[in-house]
């Protein structure tokens, strides 16, 4: 298969945590020769031990070039909280970071995930990174003009925002919605990157969608279509997981090595964040 996104569970998760060699040297081999597109921190129906942006944001700093996808917690965190660690974790990485989102499966919490994403993507895009200046001598550090106030006011949240981060370097983070159902499969189109699933159901319904904003297929299911995610419990499960996969120069993005294009969210007629008029 190609370079591989996997997910770090049980003991060999506590091994990254810990910096364990053998566990933290496949780890940088898999990064350094391009098998390892990122490692997922947090994917449902796994105990969860460790905060997933924290250890992402520790397997950052250990190794750096790794890419990280972080689980987006929905009940300990406010959109606005977790938009800001997320987008935060991303730049730290130097734009090789994802969010990944899930629900409970049924229809109104397909649409209280869908919301919760649209708001997390918005606060993303609020402070655009053109808008700084840096200018020592008109002491001018942002031109407020492009900053915009979300304006968001839904059925489950209501914020306005600005972030107090600016953009991505690779536009925003990587998203990923885990669906377990058609509704939530239906609700993810143009909403997010890559939907994430290990139901067959979900795959066909995929499968025959001809919307041409339906996310790319990430699936857990071996040989199915998409790109694949192997979930890894131990060492040796690590090292079978990046054997299998191809080596490729790795690319300074993750939306780059995901083959993923650049993505901005419009808010273009969003109010601005300094003042009540439209740019």
């Amino acid at each position: 298969m190609s370079a591989a996104l996997i997910a770090l569970e049980g003991t060999v998760l506590a091994d990254a945590v810990a910096q364990e060699p053998q566990t933290t040297s496949l780890l940088r081999e898999g990064v350094r020769d391009g098998r390892l597109a990122a490692v997922v921190l947090g994917a449902p129906y796994a105990p969860r031990d460790h905060d997933p942006v924290a250890v992402a944001t520790a397997l950052t700093v250990h190794l750096p070039g790794i890419g990280v996808i972080a689980a987006a917690d929905r009940d300990g965190d406010h959109p606005y909280n977790a938009a800001r660690r997320l987008l935060s974790l991303d730049h730290l990485s130097g734009g090789r970071a994802g969010a990944l989102f899930s629900g409970g499966g049924a229809a109104d919490e397909a649409s209280h995930t869908a919301e919760r994403i649209e708001v997390v993507r918005k606060l993303w895009n609020s402070w655009p990174v053109e808008t700084l200046l840096v200018d020592h001598a008109t002491r001018r550090y942002a031109r407020t003009d492009g900053i915009r106030a979300i304006a968001h006011a839904g059925d489950r949240y209501e914020v306005r925002g600005a972030l107090n981060t600016p953009t991505s370097r690779q536009g925003e983070p990587v998203s990923l919605w885990w669906v377990d159902t058609p509704d939530e499969l239906e609700a993810s189109f143009g909403l997010v990157d890559l939907v994430v699933t290990d139901s067959e159901h979900v795959m066909t319904a995929w499968s025959i969608a001809a919307s041409a904003e339906r996310p790319r297929l990430v699936s857990t299911v071996p040989g199915a279509a998409g790109i694949s995610l192997v979930r890894v419990r131990t060492r040796d499960g690590l090292a079978r997981a990046l054997d299998s996969a191809s080596p490729a120069v790795p690319a300074r993005t993750l939306r780059k090595r995901l083959g993923l294009p650049e993505r901005r969210y419009d808010l273009s007629h969003a109010p601005l964040a300094f003042g009540a008029a439209h740019a």
